[in-house]
């Protein structure tokens, strides 16, 4: 549930990518690379994007790669590069699942944004207010409530996660929220007046699912299902595991080269999404067509615009975290999105609303943040150079080379007011 590199630094990072020596272009992963595409036929750049992916993951030593590139309403391609599993060399395909940690709260904050559309809810309405039976210590509370939306954009003041609310067993995943809550209070202590600046906190999105369950009498992962995931057609994610999830799930991957164990999260709404590049890149077409997909109204595009703007730090700007997705402008590819990580997972996903066009990148392993820069960054030069996207060229479009060469292993981060955390 970690907050990894902004998503303009993952397309824009050449100054460390290029200046690498390549080494020798090295036999692609075991499993190759998965040949099933969305659409018609991958023309010849996303076969060199494919091939420049594999050798990343091999120099990089990461096991795979899901993967689904986005033109307008189309899925230009989905599809995977290595294997999911190490053991059993089994591939990672397009339909391949993958935990992708805090993009969940993009599916949580939506459902809020939805419900307030319908009139269930004012984003601006005092917490306390709404669940009084919670406890929530904010010593400006006559001046200042904590509202929904402080909690959505990361400036409640909330601490995150401590010790013993972190992960658990599978049975954690069934624990009621309010008992979640109950493991620890102290993460939910305004340590500064609310809305006078950003602090990441994973907490809040579990206060915000309590809140939806709360509103409608339903569990906050029946109203995802309902109100996103199959409106979206993401009916093969997950928000829990079992049996059956397991058997589609890649296994995530640490420093070495043994799986990581699956451990359930506590703060289950913050992270525990776990879904295939194919699907999740309906996501990145509803960011793109403005709340639509496939003709249909999944939310208002000024509920999409809310979701995109920060209204509760002093500084709003457009260099915002808004409501589970964040815009870093200062670079030149000013892209929209949310990254995730958790044990053994990396992920993110991003979109360019003026070029509409996007990507979804996940991975299983924590080995390498540097190879996730690397290959979305091959994304944005592919994006560039493909007969359906060149008509679009933009100034951001970055010259090949910058994901030729070994995956660096760190990343640049920068904190706002209303912007990023160095840690998440």
């Amino acid at each position: 549930m970690k907050r990894g590199a902004s998503l303009a630094g993952l397309l824009v990072v050449c100054s460390t990518v290029a200046a690498a020596e390549v080494p020798p272009q090295a036999e692609a992963p075991p499993g190759g690379i998965e040949r099933s595409e969305t659409g018609d036929s991958a023309p010849r750049e996303i076969d060199e994007l494919r091939a420049k992916i594999s050798g990343i993951l091999l120099r990089a030593q990461v096991p795979g790669a899901g993967i689904a590139l986005v033109d307008g309403d189309q899925i230009l391609w989905a599809g995977g590069v290595g294997v999911a599993d190490r053991a059993t060399g089994r591939p990672v395909t397009a339909d391949t699942l993958f935990r992708v940690g805090s993009i969940s709260k993009s599916f949580v904050a939506m459902a809020l944004a939805k419900l307030a559309e319908q009139g269930r809810i004012a984003l601006g309405t005092p917490v306390a207010a709404l669940a009084p039976e919670l406890a929530i210590e904010n010593r400006w509370e006559a001046e200042q409530p904590i509202t929904v939306a402080h909690l959505l954009e990361h400036t409640a003041g909330f601490d995150d996660m401590h010790d013993n609310e972190l992960y658990g067993p599978i049975a954690a995943e069934s624990l009621p929220l309010a008992a979640v809550l109950a493991r620890n209070p102290a993460s939910r202590v305004a340590r500064w007046r609310p809305g006078s600046r950003y602090s990441y906190a994973n907490p809040g999105y579990t206060v915000a699912a309590y809140l939806i369950e709360k509103i409608t009498g339903r569990p906050y992962e029946e109203v995802i299902a309902r109100e996103l995931l199959a409106p979206l057609g993401m009916t093969g994610a997950a928000l829990r595991w079992s049996p059956e999830v397991d058997s589609r799930l890649a296994r995530g991957y640490g420093a070495g080269d043994d799986p990581v164990p699956y451990t359930a999260l506590y703060h289950r709404p913050a992270g525990n999404l776990m879904a295939s590049p194919r699907e999740l890149a309906a996501l990145v077409q509803l960011g793109i067509g403005r709340g639509r997909i496939g003709g249909r109204t999944v939310i208002s595009p000024a509920g999409m615009a809310r979701i995109e703007r920060c209204e509760t730090a002093w500084l709003t700007s457009d260099m915002s975290y808004g409501l589970g997705t964040y815009l870093d402008p200062s670079e030149r590819a000013p892209i929209r999105g949310h990254d995730g990580h958790v044990a053994g997972f990396l992920s993110v996903y991003g979109y360019l609303p003026d070029q509409r066009a996007g990507f979804v990148l996940l991975v299983n392993s924590t080995r390498s943040i540097g190879a996730v820069i690397a290959i979305a960054t091959c994304w944005s030069s592919t994006c560039c150079a493909t007969s359906r996207y060149r008509r679009r060229r933009a100034p951001w479009c970055p010259r090949p080379s910058w994901c030729a060469g070994p995956a660096p292993t760190t990343s640049r981060r920068r904190a706002t007011s209303c912007g990023r955390s160095s840690s998440g």
